[in-house]
C-alpha cells in the first residue's frame, strides 16, 4: 500500500490522496460488521488496516500547512498525538470489543471518515 500511494501522490496529488484512502478504509470498516460473509469481513477489515499508509502524507500535507519556523513542532505534534491515539485506540479497541463488538467498527470507521472530511475542505 505505501508503494501505491507513493506512486499516486505524483499523479492525484496529496490531498486528493489523502480523501480516498480514508474515506474507502472508514467505510471498509464500517462495511467490516454489516456482512454475512466471514470472507468478505476479513479482506474489510484488511483494508480498514490500510489506513496506517497514509500517515507519512499527513505528516508531508502538515508541512506543506505550516511555515518554516514552526514546520519541526508541528510534525513533532502531528506524530506525538498519533502515538497518543494509538495508545488509547489499543485500549478503547479492547473495552468495546468486549461490551459491544459493532460499536467499535462504527466509532473507529466513522472517526477515520470523519478525518476525510477534514482533509477534503
Amino acid at each position: 500500500m505505501y508503494i501505491l500511494v507513493g506512486f499516486f501522490v505524483d499523479l492525484m496529488g496529496k490531498k486528493l490522496i489523502l480523501v480516498v484512502v480514508l474515506f474507502a478504509t472508514g467505510c471498509s470498516g464500517i462495511i467490516a460488521h454489516l456482512v454475512t460473509n466471514s470472507q468478505i469481513g476479513v479482506i474489510m477489515f484488511a483494508i480498514f488496516q490500510m489506513s496506517g499508509a497514509c500517515i507519512g502524507l499527513m505528516n508531508s500535507v502538515a508541512v506543506d500547512l505550516f511555515p518554516t519556523k514552526y514546520r519541526a513542532m508541528a510534525v513533532c505534534l502531528s506524530m506525538m498525538m498519533g502515538r497518543v491515539g494509538s495508545m488509547a485506540g489499543s485500549n478503547l479497541i479492547g473495552v468495546f470489543l468486549q461490551t459491544n463488538c459493532g460499536l467499535s467498527f462504527y466509532l473507529f470507521g466513522g472517526i477515520i471518515i470523519g478525518k476525510k472530511r477534514q482533509w477534503e475542505d
